[in-house]
């Protein structure tokens, strides 16, 4: 996960690598700021996953397993060569960042989060706009109470069990 901001006296510059959710809450409301090539990429190996999953397979099942394989198979082709990047320490890797600013006032709001993390809203059904409001703790007991009640992703489909979890809140 990696997600940098710089901080001015009247704007914040931002940039983000695949796998990682920028939140920002003003007073207009909140948004989510992503890299979605790699979603985009996936739709169908996702349906698929999830169908195996609903069927009564595991995360280790053969059907399961051999949608994954296709799915990163599919994801090499463009990793790091035009597609989604991720942090790989590679030259070029920060050309392909999502990058931005945005205007900053006193009551401007960010959340960083891993993909794990933002399993909160995009899983787990949680409204994004709790997270600012929530104990950093209450949301991470949430998110591995929902993947340890739901360890084969039949409720929540998902494409593991366990993710990692990384969320950092600032408050201008």
């Amino acid at each position: 996960t990696v997600v940098l901001l710089r901080f001015g006296s009247a704007q914040v510059d931002y940039a983000l690598l695949q796998d990682s959710s920028l939140l920002i809450r003003t007073p207009d409301g909140v948004r989510e700021l992503k890299d979605t090539r790699q979603d985009v990429l996936n739709v169908a190996y996702y349906a698929e996953q999830f169908s195996h999953l609903a069927a009564g397979e595991t995360f280790a099942s053969p059907g399961y397993n051999d949608s994954l394989d296709r799915m990163v198979d599919n994801e090499r082709r463009v990793r790091n060569a035009g597609g989604f990047y991720t942090f790989t320490g590679l030259r070029g890797a920060a050309q392909h960042a999502v990058v931005g600013s945005i205007p900053l006032t006193s009551d401007t709001e960010f959340v960083l989060a891993s993909d794990g993390a933002a399993r909160y809203w995009t899983t787990f059904g949680q409204p994004m706009s709790t997270v600012f409001d929530a104990t950093l703790t209450s949301v991470y007991e949430l998110v591995r109470k929902n993947e340890q009640g739901d360890t084969t992703g039949r409720a929540f489909p998902r494409v593991g069990a366990q993710d990692d979890f990384s969320l950092v809140r600032v408050r201008a």
